[in-house]
């Protein structure tokens, strides 16, 4: 009879504890399936959601705070990441990884309606294309941005004539800066990673 007890009080504490873990991981959780969609091409990503690993990675690099799940199968609970600028995160699971996805309620980076309409704008002047390139201008609508430049490409040499009184010319040789029209396609959130690769504009690398 005392046994019989002692083991229901024992499922009892058990199913209350497994309640309250239940509770305080999903507490906080707005990011359900309608509010799910894949991280932006400025995050780094990958996980290997199946035995043996079950592991996941992100990198943060785009210029707002980014906020992912972790889809996880099995009955385990999802993981939420917050990660600001720059910030990594690895994450070892003992279910399996389904997917890595993007919150649109949690996080300003994820979330177009969010999004200022000088964000473009504001993330190429955080690029180094910035440093080497003028007359910039922008078109955007939504996250899509194309931005316009005349951009430095290289030193080409270039002939410098002077006339003389005679009629003749006093000529020399003298690098000379050559900047060139360029454009680019870009996710607003990925133009802080605009390169300019000898005058023209890219996307993250030459």
């Amino acid at each position: 009879m005392t046994g019989n007890i002692l083991r229901l009080l024992a499922a009892a504490g058990f199913a209350a504890a497994a309640s309250l873990s239940a509770g305080s991981a999903l507490a906080g959780d707005n990011c359900g399936k309608s509010d799910r969609v894949n991280p932006p091409a400025c995050v780094t990503w990958w996980y290997e959601g199946s035995y043996p690993y079950k592991k996941a990675y992100a990198k943060n690099n785009c210029a707002g705070e980014m906020v992912l799940k972790i889809d996880i199968s099995g009955g385990g609970f999802d993981d939420l990441w917050r990660l600001a600028n720059g910030q990594e995160k690895r994450g070892t699971y003992g279910k399996t990884i389904r997917n890595v996805k993007c919150c649109t309620r949690m996080g300003d980076g994820c979330n177009q309606q969010k999004l200022t309409a000088n964000t473009c704008e504001d993330n190429y002047y955080k690029s180094s294309a910035a440093e080497t390139c003028q007359s910039e201008t922008f078109e955007q609508s939504g996250l899509d941005c194309r931005i316009h430049a005349r951009c430095y490409g290289q030193m080409l040499p270039a002939q410098k004539c002077t006339p003389r009184s005679d009629g003749g010319q006093d000529c020399t040789i003298e690098m000379e800066t050559i900047y060139g029209s360029t454009s680019v396609d870009v996710d607003s959130l990925d133009a802080a990673n605009v390169v300019n690769c000898d005058g023209h504009l890219r996307k993250t690398s030459c």
